[in-house]
């Protein structure tokens, strides 16, 4: 049966490139992607594909096939964290299978324009100016800032240590703070200044390539004020403090010190009920 979809797929690519299977150039391994809990018939099949396609020698159909699986990834992928952000309206009986066909449709028409005849021109800029690169590193960089500097270092170094039982590597804190930072605000200058020359087999684009690009950019990059702006005016008091049932073994520490001298002193905790007055109020409850 492998056999069978291997080279059904691939040699069907290789009839429509105009070469034979074996002389397809292959790209090495890409990324098998995470492990989801939904749907594991399709990746069992697949799986299975990759086996008999590793077996029999292929190596070009077995990176192909990882190609293919991947587009089940990432189509599971963006469904699960819809539903996460949706769950009393997507998590009814074939609300995941309507909501998966919509994900695909979508899809199908955005690359539409890419099978055109400047849709290599597309391509090239999105893969150029796309969500990478440039807009990556200053999304990294605004979160270390903001995990380090503004929700503090040594506060966010005690819930790791809340979480795994014991206390990381103290370097941490400190790459948190100017090594991760630092390299993602160099890097970011660097690729700015340095300029992308736009060139597709010769051909240059007018401005209309430079606009496009610009706004692939700068599209990811909005999420970022917009979403500080509706913090702010829910509740800009709020934006530091930590969530009411998260644990914290010394809530009192200063939220970041540096060379034993306190930057950001720690604000006021919010009244949390330990286990023992829970228990208790649940048995008052049981007696009423």
């Amino acid at each position: 049966m492998e056999k069978l979809l291997c080279t059904i797929i691939f040699d069907y690519h290789a009839a429509f490139s105009g070469g034979f299977s074996q002389n397809i150039k292959s790209s090495g391994l890409r990324l098998f992607g995470p492990v989801l809990p939904e749907q594991r018939h399709q990746y069992l099949c697949w799986f299975r594909c990759l086996l008999g396609a590793w077996i029999h020698g292929s190596w070009t159909r077995f990176t192909s096939c990882l190609k293919l699986l991947y587009l089940f990834v990432c189509v599971e992928s963006l469904a699960t964290s819809i539903t996460d952000l949706f769950p009393r309206q997507l998590r009814k009986p074939g609300a995941r299978e309507l909501l998966v066909l919509a994900i695909a449709v979508v899809c199908f028409l955005l690359g539409l324009p890419l099978v055109t005849q400047g849709g290599i021109v597309l391509f090239h800029l999105m893969d150029t100016f796309g969500a990478s690169g440039i807009t990556l590193l200053f999304i990294a960089c605004c979160e270390t800032i903001a995990v380090a500097w503004i929700y503090g270092a040594d506060r966010f170094y005690d819930n790791i240590e809340d979480m795994i039982g014991y206390p990381p590597l103290p370097l941490l804190k400190y790459c948190w703070l100017f090594i991760t930072p630092l390299i993602c605000g160099f890097t970011m200058l660097y690729n700015l200044a340095e300029g992308h020359a736009i060139m597709v087999y010769g051909y240059i684009p007018g401005v209309w390539a430079g606009v496009v690009g610009t706004l692939l950019i700068l599209t990811p990059l909005m999420c970022i004020p917009v979403f500080i702006f509706i913090s702010l005016c829910k509740n800009s008091r709020a934006m530091t403090t930590p969530s009411s049932d998260l644990r914290q073994a010394r809530p009192q520490k200063p939220v970041l010190t540096l060379c034993g001298y306190v930057v950001f002193r720690a604000r006021a905790q919010p009244h949390r009920r330990d286990d023992a007055q829970d228990k208790t109020n649940m048995e008052e409850m049981r007696g009423l």
